[in-house]
């Protein structure tokens, strides 16, 4: 019986190791799909509170000077806004990127039972956050189920995964 040389040994070895690496990040991939596919229909089937619309007028602007991590200025805004819901008046600030003028009007989503509770209208719906998570996990599904499907269809794939592994855990540590 023939022996196997040093480097079909080491072949082997990285294949396994690739296999190895495929199986746990299928198994991984496959609990990440399903917690994001979860928030997701969640979000999706949900009623969004801020359900009512509203136009809001600017009543006062404030300048605020900011740094940036960089030590870099920059400049944001406190809007003041008023709007009446059911004859009552409300009041409230927004912080903003640039300036609005006083007399300006702005759109908002706000909670029917609660309507001082607000948001700005171009703030994302929960059915668009259930979308881009379902999105998410099915992008995650797809490389982790290809990634899977070729280790074990092509063993100089799972050598290379192998190998990748042993160089990435030798490289951080």
């Amino acid at each position: 019986m023939p022996e196997k040389d040093f480097g079909s040994a080491l072949y082997s070895g990285a294949a396994s190791l690739g296999y190895a690496r495929a199986v746990s990040g299928l198994v991984v991939g496959i609990l990440i799909t399903l917690s994001l596919s979860s928030a997701g229909a969640y979000f999706g089937i949900s009623s969004d509170p801020y359900e009512k619309e509203t136009d809001v007028t600017v009543t006062g602007s404030t300048v605020i000077e900011k740094k940036d991590d960089k030590n870099n200025t920059y400049k944001t805004y406190d809007i003041l806004f008023t709007y009446t819901v059911d004859g009552k008046t409300y009041s409230n600030t927004v912080n903003l990127n640039m300036d609005k003028k006083i007399g300006e009007t702005l759109r908002i989503k706000y909670v029917p039972s609660n309507p001082s509770n607000y948001k700005m209208n171009d703030s994302l719906s929960y059915r668009s956050i259930g979308l881009i998570l379902c999105g998410i996990a099915f992008v995650i599904l797809i490389i982790v189920l290809l990634n899977y499907y070729l280790t074990q269809r092509f063993k100089p794939f799972a050598a290379f995964s192998g190998v990748e592994g042993v160089y990435s855990f030798i490289k951080n540590n």
